[in-house]
């Protein structure tokens, strides 16, 4: 009955208090998959941290379960991620739409697409990213916040129409205009008697492509790692610990970063095998798709690394420290540690972090989750599977690893839909846990 109870009051809660959550709601139709109660492996000893624990192994190597070709492809991009930070971090400043319109690492150089002329400490910003690597800059049509705008009631009526053909919107990152993803095969001229939003204000790509999928590492103990298989008490349903965050007014009070379709405020969650318990929900913002769940007996520095049993990795299993946090750029090349799949890793950014999607959740609430990125999985191997949802998104470096994200869910067969680390800390005011 307390259950009931909750229930009931979540749902009026989802009525009339929307303070958490985003105004830009869209579009992309899902089936949410958080997987059920089923043996795992990522086990947690609760070991002191840093450290390994039962059932992680020590590496020869460094992620040596990935090729040569990969580890020096990934190393490649480190001098134009620093270059896109020093890019982006003058852009971020200025609060006002200055016409920046997108940015992507390409092959060898940093791609900025922007409107009219850059102002003054952008033109700055540029020549000294020059020092890590070369950078182009190109004339946008339109800025990215003239796009987000455009994109505004196009979104709104997505959100209200479940069962559309058009199951997607997006920005393209050269600043072109807007991008509408549908599954049914129909012609952007048939579509527009539905939709007259299309065109309307900027042009609309209209793309075919499937509908996205909302996507354990078992017997976790505290301190808490990421990668981990967590278990909601309500539903039974699995889902992968994300990142040990602390809040950044006390160092000493700790989460666990998941993905926001997981769960639903107040509900308690435990390890993969429900031997622990490791705390409720304290704060959710499903517009981003993302959850914090209190850790009142800590958090550690490290994620899952490695293999699982029947996973997409099967390698041993590993660990990895937490060194820090980075943003998310268009054309990254990154990885991922799903409790289900096991650390997979050439995914490459394929979208701006403008994308939205929708479906319902297991409570049957209809949701709409934006600001979303997409990656693609380049070896043909799943994007993500069942039960991966909430698990880290993730930079190797050296033997470390750096946070980027937390998954959301699939798209097809390689497409792996994830939040940036980045946004979660703005929504709740905590920071990565690092050793």
């Amino acid at each position: 009955m307390i259950h009931d109870l909750l229930i009931s009051a979540y749902r009026l809660k989802r009525g009339c208090d929307l303070r958490l959550r985003s105004i830009s709601i869209s579009a992309l139709t899902i089936v949410l998959t958080a997987s059920a109660l089923t043996p795992s492996v990522r086990a947690d000893s609760g070991e002191p941290s840093p450290g390994t624990k039962p059932g992680t192994q020590v590496e020869k190597e460094p992620f040596g379960y990935l090729t040569p070709e990969t580890k020096q492809r990934m190393a490649a991009q480190e001098p134009l991620i620093k270059a896109a930070d020093r890019i982006m971090d003058a852009v971020r400043s200025d609060k006002k739409d200055r016409g920046f319109a997108g940015l992507k690492l390409d092959d060898g150089f940093v791609q900025v697409w922007w409107k009219g002329e850059p102002p003054a400490p952008v033109r700055e910003a540029l020549a000294g990213a020059n020092a890590f690597s070369p950078v182009r800059v190109s004339p946008a049509k339109h800025s990215l916040a003239e796009l987000q705008a455009a994109a505004a009631p196009l979104r709104k009526k997505l959100s209200k129409n479940p069962g559309g053909p058009i199951h997607a919107l997006g920005i393209q990152p050269d600043g072109s205009g807007l991008y509408a993803l549908t599954d049914s095969g129909e012609s952007k001229a048939s579509l527009a008697s539905s939709y007259p939003e299309l065109d309307a204000q900027v042009p609309t790509v209209v793309k075919q492509a499937p509908r996205g999928e909302l996507t354990s590492r078992a017997e976790d103990t505290p301190p808490w790692w990421g990668g981990a298989k967590i278990v909601s008490d309500d539903t039974g349903a699995g889902c992968t610990a994300g990142w040990p965050v602390h809040s950044t007014s006390d160092p000493n009070h700790h989460y666990i970063l998941t993905a926001g379709h997981c769960g639903r405020p107040y509900e308690n969650w435990r390890n993969g095998n429900r031997s622990r318990s490791i705390g409720r929900v304290v704060g959710e913002n499903m517009g981003h798709d993302l959850l914090l769940i209190d850790a009142p007996d800590h958090v550690g520095y490290e994620i899952y690394d490695g293999g699982v049993p029947n996973g997409t990795n099967t390698t041993p299993e590993f660990s990895k420290r937490i060194v820090g946090y980075g943003h998310v750029y268009y054309g990254q090349w990154l990885c991922q540690s799903g409790a289900v799949s096991g650390a997979v890793c050439n995914y490459q950014v394929a979208t701006n972090g403008q994308e939205s999607y929708c479906g319902y959740d297991a409570f049957g609430a209809y949701e709409c989750y934006n600001d979303l990125f997409v990656a693609i999985q380049y070896n043909g191997l799943p994007g993500s599977i069942k039960g991966d949802s909430g698990g880290p998104v993730f930079t190797p470096s050296g033997n470390t690893v750096i946070a980027n994200g937390v998954i959301s869910g699939r798209r097809g067969t390689d497409g792996l839909i994830f939040q940036d680390v980045v946004t979660a800390f703005q929504d709740f005011s905590v920071t990565i846990h690092t050793g």
